[in-house]
C-alpha cells in the first residue's frame, strides 16, 4: 500500500517521506500513514518536518490536512551528470 518514513533527521527534527502506491492513492492511505509517523515523531520529543517541491499538489494538500504549515520556500537547481 505505502510506506512513510524519517526521510532524514537531525538533533531534534524528523522530515517525513512517504510513498503510496497508485492503486492506493485518494484513498486516506498517505493521510493514515504520515499521521501515526508525526505522531510517533512528536512522541518521542522530535519535531516533525514536511518538505516537497512546489509542484508536489498531492504532497502539500496532504501536509496542510496534517496540521503543517508552510514556513519558507527555496529554489533548487537540477543538472544532468
Amino acid at each position: 500500500m505505502g510506506v512513510c518514513y524519517s526521510s532524514f533527521v537531525t538533533e531534534d527534527t524528523h522530515a517525513i517521506g512517504i510513498e503510496t502506491l497508485s492503486k492506493y492513492q485518494n484513498r486516506g492511505v498517505g493521510t493514515h500513514l504520515a499521521a501515526l509517523v508525526a505522531e510517533d515523531i512528536l512522541t518521542n520529543g522530535f519535531t516533525p518536518y514536511w518538505d516537497c517541491s512546489l509542484d508536489n499538489e498531492a504532497s502539500r494538500k496532504l501536509a496542510l490536512r496534517l496540521g503543517f504549515q508552510q514556513i519558507h520556500q527555496y529554489k533548487c537547481s537540477a543538472f544532468s551528470i
